[in-house]
């Protein structure tokens, strides 16, 4: 039966160090989440003192509202945001855009071409590597007869 307690009061607390995170994360002060949770103040401060445990409408608002796992945030389980994934891509498209910038505008138009049109960017491939190995053909020749002169 301790051991049951124990765990209640771990799982209190370790919900409440989540709230209190996700909180400081959106730079939020205690009352305007409490108000966007439509809870009081003194309760949010509650749970992220770990001294409550919210009934499921307040969890599913929490987990909609900043667009967080419910695993994550009960048992710190999983990524924390549901969509992670898409904002890693989405960060990885911009870094992307900031380094087509740089580019000369024919380089951009062909990279662009090449992510609408697969074939094309096959068919380019194909041929710089069927380049690649002439030059390697007509280099080779080249480096025998200087070693037989």
């Amino acid at each position: 039966m301790r051991v049951k307690t124990e765990q209640k009061k771990k799982l209190r607390r370790d919900f409440g160090l989540r709230v209190r995170q996700l909180r400081e994360l959106n730079e939020l002060s205690v009352k305007k989440m409490a108000e966007m949770l439509h809870i009081d103040r003194v309760s949010l401060l509650r749970h992220e003192a770990g001294q409550w445990l919210p009934e499921y409408p307040i969890l599913q608002r929490i987990s909609d509202i900043f667009n967080v796992s419910m695993d994550w945030l009960l048992f710190n389980k999983g990524p924390m945001f549901y969509n992670q994934k898409e904002l890693e891509a989405k960060a990885a498209a911009a870094e992307k855009h900031d380094c087509m910038k740089s580019l000369k505008e024919e380089y951009r138009e062909l990279l662009e071409y090449m992510e609408k049109y697969p074939v094309l960017r096959y068919e380019l491939l194909l041929q710089f590597q069927k380049f690649l190995r002439e030059q390697q053909g007509q280099q080779t020749p080249a480096v025998e007869k200087k070693e037989e002169g």
